[in-house]
């Protein structure tokens, strides 16, 4: 195995085969930050022919969504020539976050045609 992390927690506990410690302390380390499997993650992605209007928009759903665990907004690599972004947020109860944001987004779809920008919204997202 090569790695450029050699002193890292997942490289170490691989070394030693020991699946039950890594599991116990990702778990641990997934409660304290509020990951799955004890939160749920909604991610939003925004994509557009620029990169500054795609952030505003997630700024401005920020704005619209205080009170909750964001994370970002944050740029993405391009993809197929769009420029993209992506805000995350961690929550209990996803139908209502999930129920906000689709409030957010129709208020705000048309703006977003005018800029060319389009939006997802992933509930428990497989990547990020």
């Amino acid at each position: 195995m090569q790695t450029f992390q050699p002193d890292s927690r997942a490289i170490a506990f691989a070394a030693r085969h020991d699946v039950a410690g890594f599991n116990a302390g990702e778990l641990e380390r997934r409660r304290l930050l509020g990951y799955p499997p004890y939160k749920h993650l909604i991610r939003v992605v925004v994509t557009g022919p620029e990169l500054a209007p795609a952030l505003r928009a997630l700024e401005e759903l920020r704005e619209g969504l205080r009170g909750d665990e964001l994370l970002g907004p944050a740029p993405l690599l391009r993809l197929r020539g769009k420029y993209r972004a992506q805000l995350v947020g961690k929550t209990d109860q996803p139908r209502a976050l999930a129920t906000r944001l689709a409030s957010l987004l129709a208020a705000a779809t048309p703006a977003m045609r005018r800029a060319g920008l389009s939006a997802v919204v992933d509930v428990d997202p497989q990547s990020l």
